[in-house]
């Protein structure tokens, strides 16, 4: 049984994982071509809002079972692991930029 429910959970954070990245993505995109915002500077806001849905998501469905009572030291956990790949995106998108041009973001 505790090999089922180990596949099962990485199904549900693959999931979760997969969502995050399909709405970063999508919020790229509409923070670059409706807001005209600098891409680097939306992809960092898209990334931040992807990790918040991530932690939220990963805490209602995926493990469900641990306290509320430690929320805000977990967020803060995931948050701040997460900064490593908020901050290789955006220098990937700046250099891809300096080398394609702005339309290839």
């Amino acid at each position: 049984m505790h090999f089922i429910r180990r596949h099962i959970s990485f199904v549900q954070v693959s999931v979760v994982g997969a969502a995050g990245a399909a709405l970063q993505a999508l919020l790229l995109i509409f923070f670059v071509e409706v807001f005209h915002l600098y891409p680097v500077l939306a992809n960092i806001i898209a990334g931040e809002a992807a990790i918040i849905s991530n932690f939220i998501f990963n805490n209602l469905w995926t493990f469900k079972g641990r306290g509320f009572h430690t929320l805000p030291k977990r967020f803060l956990m995931f948050n701040g692991s997460a900064l490593g790949s908020i901050s290789i995106q955006a220098i990937a998108v700046f250099v891809g930029m300096s080398f394609f041009g702005h339309s290839f973001y």
